[in-house]
């Protein structure tokens, strides 16, 4: 039972665990005109995972959201704000000195990509999967 227990905690752990670049980074929890985010920072550039359960949210309606909460927590103004309705990426103006984030944007933006097959991970029977590293041009 205590090692079902510990494997849960570990399994719901993950859930919210930031990607690679944000890994290290503090968490602070905001709600934003009933959006609630998880916010991390690093540098110029501020992550914001929306962890409450909202019936369809556009993207269009959590961005704004995403964007005040980033404000927030840095102190820092947003000049770009990337992502979909759960993980927002926002791009900051730290210090007034402005930005080239124009390869961060183009990549963000891409609509065609160079996808390699870097490998098969497969089951036996239905259900393999194949695995490719994309990259935007």
């Amino acid at each position: 039972m205590v090692r079902m227990i510990l494997f849960l905690g570990l399994v719901l752990a993950g859930c919210n665990s930031a990607p690679g670049y944000f890994g290290q980074s503090d968490v602070t929890r905001l709600e934003v005109n009933g959006s609630v985010f998880d916010i991390r920072v690093r540098d110029e550039a501020a992550l914001a995972v929306r962890v409450n359960p909202e019936f369809f949210p556009e993207g269009a309606e959590v961005r704004p959201k995403a964007r005040v909460a980033m404000q927030k927590v840095s102190g820092c103004q947003v000049e770009h704000v990337l992502g979909d309705n759960n993980m927002i990426l926002g791009l900051m103006d730290c210090d007034g000195v402005k930005r080239d984030w124009s390869k961060v944007l183009k990549a963000a933006k891409a609509t065609s990509y160079t996808c390699y097959d870097i490998g098969t991970l497969s089951r036996k029977g239905p259900g393999g999967y194949t695995t490719f590293q994309c990259d935007p041009y």
